[in-house]
């Protein structure tokens, strides 16, 4: 193996079969979200079933792609670009069920890791991020801060910043005793 200066043409096709695999890598999230709706059931074993069947879908998703890129002919860079894109749908799709299989197969994820090698092993595996975690991957959690403007009635006075609330202890004068609620 040698490095040496590339020619225009290598540049190109590198190029687009970069670009083809991030373009299948995307078109693949987008289409297992076309083929697979998952259950909002909280049973177990209807996760279980959704995910074996999440599985099988990826796979075939897998299996097509490599077909696409074994099957595709051609030395253009149009050729190169498509054929990357199928290879970015087979990659994309692969981490995915291994992502599945490890967490499966009792792998720690990287919040729960004891050492840096598990961590690192967590990170290769795709169990880096807490959000694989939680049941609910779609869930929306509240973050905003919920604050007692009782005090911040309107009380048309017209004496300035007093008229909202009346009082030093409320309305914008007394903005500083807003009490944080809990969500």
């Amino acid at each position: 193996m040698k490095f040496k200066k590339p020619s225009e043409q290598k540049v190109k096709d590198t190029i687009a079969l970069t670009g083809g695999v991030v373009a299948g890598g995307m078109v693949s999230k987008a289409a297992f979200g076309f083929l697979h709706e998952p259950t909002t059931a909280t049973d177990t074993a209807s996760l279980k079933k959704d995910e074996n069947t999440a599985l099988m879908k990826r796979g075939a998703l897998v299996l097509a792609g490599a077909a696409g890129a074994m099957f595709l002919d051609g030395t253009d860079s149009l050729s190169t670009l498509a054929k990357g894109t199928f290879v970015g749908v087979a990659v994309a799709q692969s981490l995915e069920i291994i992502a599945v299989l490890a967490k499966r197969s009792g792998v720690e994820s990287e919040s729960t890791a004891s050492t840096s090698g598990k961590k690192a092993v967590a990170r290769a595996l795709g169990l880096g991020c807490p959000c694989t975690e939680t049941p609910a991957l779609n869930a929306t959690v509240d973050f905003a801060p919920r604050y007692d403007l009782s005090n911040m009635d309107f009380h048309p006075s017209g004496d300035g910043l007093n008229g909202w609330g009346g009082s030093d202890e409320s309305g914008l004068l007394g903005w500083g005793s807003l009490e944080l609620k809990s969500a």
